[in-house]
């Protein structure tokens, strides 16, 4: 009797003990999380709503730096905010602009907005049984990014324990792991790739292009992402500046691309400017950038084309 007595007393201070240790480690991972990003898309879900944003897949993520936009003097209601992830998750269309809206603050301003396109992330693979496309066969609909419900929120939990792809305890180890990637609290998405020799670097790239030759020879421009890409194009216009852009990359990557939609430009720049807003491919540039696999700008690169971006866009200014 007197045991189950001393037990009964005993589970609420269990009960607190374990309340207390759950709530020391979740303020823990939280604190761990702020400080060191557990990976390339946590800060991205953290900030606060925003007024300008630059948005697209993971070469916008790696090619495009805010600091470079928000420090040019140019007039817009800042700072912009790099809000890109991957080619799988944020392509054109209303599930992935569904979650770029989230992260728009209140209309209001004269805001920058900045969506990188090229002819991979506007196709869709062909079928073969000839249906037409439909918003629900996207592959974007089912990705952790438009599955999000907060994306302004720190410290986010909800991305913490329903969406990192790491045990929690990892957190602990963040400080001490040598990272190849870090994600500025810009969104900027800095690849820490060692220098290699040139011709180490032309073998990465051709076994980055043969890797992505199956899917672009299966895949084919896609006017239904044309068309929500306009949509969102003219639901953007009231808030301010709307301009769509084509990143370079390597030559390699740049005959993939002309040989999966050879138009691609002409048919972009006559449907973005017949919407009101601005259109630059800055595809034919190459020569001037480097890139860490073919696809991607690396950091270097990264710097001088926002620099090239920010002056195009203050030419563009009216």
């Amino acid at each position: 009797m007197i045991a189950k007595s001393l037990a009964r007393q005993a589970r609420p201070w269990s009960l607190a003990v374990i309340l207390v240790a759950l709530a020391a480690f979740f303020g823990l991972i939280a604190i761990l999380a702020t400080m060191f990003s557990p990976d390339e898309f946590y800060y991205r879900f953290t900030t606060p709503r925003a007024h300008s944003l630059i948005f697209g897949t993971s070469r916008a993520a790696q090619g495009i730096k805010p600091e470079v936009l928000n420090g040019g003097s140019l007039p817009f209601d800042g700072p912009i905010f790099n809000f890109s992830f991957t080619i799988g998750s944020s392509r054109p269309g209303p599930w992935f602009f569904g979650v770029v809206e989230k992260k728009l603050a209140p209309p209001g301003g004269d805001g920058l907005f900045i969506m990188e396109v090229s002819p991979r992330s506007m196709s869709d693979v062909s079928r073969e049984d000839g249906r037409p496309e439909r918003v629900a066969d996207f592959q974007e609909r089912s990705t952790f990014v438009t599955r999000m419900h907060f994306v302004n929120t720190a410290p986010n939990y909800e991305y913490l324990l329903l969406h990192y792809g790491d045990n929690l305890y990892r957190l602990a180890l963040l400080p001490f792991i040598k990272r190849t990637t870090v994600l500025h609290k810009d969104g900027w998405l800095e690849v820490l790739w060692k220098p290699v020799s040139e011709a180490e670097l032309r073998a990465r790239i051709a076994r980055k292009m043969a890797s992505y030759k199956p899917e672009f020879a299966n895949s084919r421009f896609s006017s239904l992402r044309l068309h929500y890409l306009i949509e969102f194009v003219q639901k953007l216009k009231p808030r301010g500046r709307v301009v769509i852009l084509r990143l370079p990359a390597s030559r390699e990557y740049l005959d993939l691309e002309n040989a999966l939609a050879p138009e691609f430009d002409s048919i972009l720049e006559t449907a973005i400017t017949s919407a009101g807003a601005e259109y630059y491919s800055f595809a034919e540039e190459y020569p001037d950038y480097e890139t860490n696999d073919g696809a991607h700008l690396n950091a270097a690169s990264a710097q001088k084309f926002s620099e090239r971006l920010l002056s195009v866009l203050k030419a563009g200014h009216k």
